[in-house]
């Protein structure tokens, strides 16, 4: 069983909603896997001299996206709401193919518990897994 997950990136990152606006950046992240978490640091290099630092985590069930300018400036920060813990959540599941094991039938109830509980979003919608292994997805009346 994966218990924890260090990575490290460096790539880049484009800034713009409509268009290309690739800018380098290097980060590094730690997931863990028996609750689902990770917290992830990034460095964004805009131009010579000038880095937006961003903190993007989900810890204890609550999302946060923190962004500063020369990490004073605030430029975005978004935390304590059910939509970015689910954001957050689903971000966990999107790379888990890094720490497979959280995919476990056992650690999907659990994550699908907390998901349902958490978000005005998903309380719509009800995931079990059976005993069989199978997943169902089924919309609540």
């Amino acid at each position: 069983m994966i218990a924890a997950v260090s990575v490290e990136q460096t790539g880049t990152f484009n800034m713009s909603d409509t268009g290309e606006q690739w800018k380098p950046f290097t980060s590094t992240q730690r997931v863990i896997t028996h609750r689902p978490g990770f917290d992830w640091e990034a460095r964004i290099q805009l131009a010579p001299g000038l880095a937006v630092q961003v903190h993007d985590a989900y810890i204890a069930g609550e999302g946060i996206l923190h962004a500063t300018l020369f990490g004073l400036v605030s430029l975005a920060d978004m935390r304590g709401t059910p939509e970015a813990a689910q954001g957050e959540l689903m971000r966990f599941f999107a790379e888990a193919a890094w720490y497979p094991t959280a995919l476990l039938p056992s650690r999907l109830r659990y994550c699908f518990r907390l998901l349902n509980a958490q978000s005005p979003l998903a309380s719509g919608w009800l995931f079990r897994i059976h005993q069989q292994r199978r997943m169902k997805f089924s919309a609540r009346p």
